[in-house]
């Protein structure tokens, strides 16, 4: 069965290992069916996972719709989170980006196709390099204090802009990202060095397949996480985890964890990564 750790430093709990529903819906000419989307949700849900990722832009739309019929009747149990900033009209200048109008238009789409009056994490999807830190950060706030949103992420953005945020908001009072999404491969590896030599400020880097989950946990020292590979079978196989692990890219200084289930004695050695979020960024979405 599936563990779970906190997510960054929330005090919010999350599966191990998260469901990604970029493929959930046939818009694009390919992806699963409803049926199809239904039996993948289960399989992961009966696993005991908890964490299931969107967008407001996967499979246009169809993919939270689906969302939110499988979670209706659960939706307390499960941690939705979806995303904001990649275009849904080509024809308006504004139906896209990091900024304001797109981040409420946004969320209030993604509200009506989730069928919920909230969501527990809103990803940034990608930094448009164009609007104000300070903008985006004052939206995302408003969001959480008016109750749409509970907490909020980064998505594919530059290590120095991450700091920039959790320093503003520190500062200011608002509402700080509490995790990070970006993508990692063999052919593409950048965000070890970003974020291990670029980042002043530790993070708990996770890396499954494609994936890394970078939170901000002061209280942690510098690390690399081990590679999961992980395939779409065992994406909601979650057991298996144990047997795909493989050695360390690189490891820098001792490795702890906050998850319960490693406060076991056994568990002392340098833990490998687990997953915390979705990304598109490979062949399949987790």
């Amino acid at each position: 069965m599936v563990r779970y750790k906190l997510l960054g430093p929330s005090g919010l709990r999350v599966s191990e290992v998260a469901l990604g529903t970029m493929t959930f819906g046939e818009d694009w000419g390919w992806g699963a069916s409803n049926e199809e989307s239904r039996r993948i949700f289960d399989r992961f849900a009966d696993a005991g996972g908890n964490f299931v990722d969107t967008s407001n832009n996967y499979t246009n739309g169809t993919a939270e719709r689906f969302v939110g019929e499988f979670i209706a009747a659960e939706r307390d149990h499960f941690v939705v989170a979806t995303k904001y900033s990649l275009t849904e009209r080509r024809d308006d200048p504004n139906a896209g980006g990091n900024h304001r109008k797109n981040m409420m238009r946004s969320i209030e789409g993604s509200l009506r196709r989730l069928g919920t009056d909230h969501v527990d994490l809103l990803w940034l999807r990608m930094w448009d390099a164009t609007t104000p830190v300070d903008e985006v950060l004052r939206a995302f706030d408003d969001l959480v204090r008016a109750g749409k949103v509970l907490y909020v992420g980064m998505s594919d953005t530059p290590a120095w802009v991450v700091a920039q945020a959790v320093t503003t908001t520190a500062l200011r009072g608002w509402t700080a990202p509490v995790a990070v999404q970006a993508p990692w491969s063999l052919a593409d590896r950048g965000v070890e060095r970003e974020v291990r030599d670029r980042v002043q400020a530790p993070f708990h880097v996770e890396i499954v397949g494609d994936v890394v989950a970078l939170q901000p946990e002061a209280w942690l020292p510098h690390e690399m996480a081990d590679v999961v590979p992980v395939s779409g079978e065992e994406v909601v196989q979650a057991e298996h985890l144990p047997a795909l692990r493989q050695q360390p890219l690189a490891q820098v200084g001792p490795q702890e964890s906050r998850s319960t289930a490693d406060q076991d004695p056994s568990h002392a050695a340098p833990t490998p990564g687990r997953a915390a979020g979705g990304h598109e960024g490979g062949a399949a979405d987790l």
